[in-house]
């Protein structure tokens, strides 16, 4: 009984570093942009790179697996594909707002998956149409509230490229490895679109930090953990579980970015939490 309860307090840890290092990743994102401090393109290079080195620093210090992983071309893609499209989204939309469609994305890939599985349960169903609920409430238009449809349809993109990447984590035995290598992988792509590029690239002090902080922690780190959690939880309880980055999202965009919180947002973060919740139940494996 010590050992589940262990078990299940360290899964939870793990859980809920994860979730904020994801939500980390919205406001660093931001932050780098302002005042042009980088541009979309270099931020996703530096990001990547970072991630990269970090994990492969860290694949190289330790050696508490012997199983052995290489990751895959198609995840490399697919990290590629979320990375670039959530920073040139970020250009035209609210950290709040970019978090709740990425996220509300990566709950209808992950929820579609598994209802072709048939793996999603009455309940779950449930609460996956209430926080989608959510999501509709945010993107519906009003005088005091709109969306950039491109930036709308980029992190759309990069959601259902999450979702995915997400749904083939489940059958990785070492996520260090595995999340080294495919960022590893993630850089062909940024050096295959660096040739057909045809914009004017700049990076300031600060947008390199806060872009090497975004792939060498929130990311790198942050999908190791993510990794470890996936596994062991329901496909559907982990992506219902991810629309709470975005709350964490929206409130690290009031503090450091001054962003807007307007009562469009905030009843869509209560029915998004609301079907979480319901959702949530018994998600976790005994």
């Amino acid at each position: 009984m010590q050992a589940n309860n262990h078990s299940d307090s360290l899964l939870t840890l793990n859980l809920i570093l994860a979730l904020l290092f994801l939500a980390s990743n919205s406001v660093l994102c931001k932050l780098a942009f302002v005042n042009e401090g980088i541009d979309a393109f270099s931020f996703t290079a530096i990001r990547l790179f970072s991630g990269a080195l970090v994990l492969f620093i860290l694949v190289f210090l330790t050696t508490q697996s012997k199983i052995k992983q290489k990751g895959s071309l198609l995840l490399g893609f697919l990290l590629f594909v979320y990375a670039i499209c959530f920073s040139y989204s970020y250009l035209l939309i609210d950290t709040g707002i970019g978090a709740l469609i990425l996220f509300g994305m990566v709950q209808i890939t992950m929820i579609g998956y598994a209802m072709v599985k048939k793996m999603i349960t009455p309940i779950k169903l449930v609460g996956a149409l209430i926080a989608f609920l959510g999501l509709a409430v945010l993107l519906f238009p009003s005088k005091e509230f709109t969306v950039s449809l491109e930036g709308f349809f980029l992190m759309a993109i990069a959601g259902i490229a999450w979702g995915i990447y997400s749904i083939l984590g489940k059958n990785i035995q070492n996520p260090l490895q595995t999340t080294s290598n495919n960022f590893f992988y993630s850089m062909f792509f940024i050096v295959l679109l660096s040739f057909f590029l045809n914009e004017k690239l700049h990076v300031s002090h600060s947008g390199f930090w806060f872009a090497f902080l975004s792939g060498g922690i929130t990311s790198g780190i942050g999908y190791v953990l993510w990794y470890s959690v996936v596994q062991k939880i329901q496909t559907t309880t982990a992506s219902i579980i991810q629309l709470s980055v975005p709350v964490v999202s929206t409130m690290g965009g009031i503090l450091f970015l001054q962003e807007e919180l307007t009562f469009q947002l905030i009843l869509a973060t209560i029915i998004i939490l609301s079907g979480i919740a319901i959702s949530s139940m018994k998600g976790f494996k005994r």
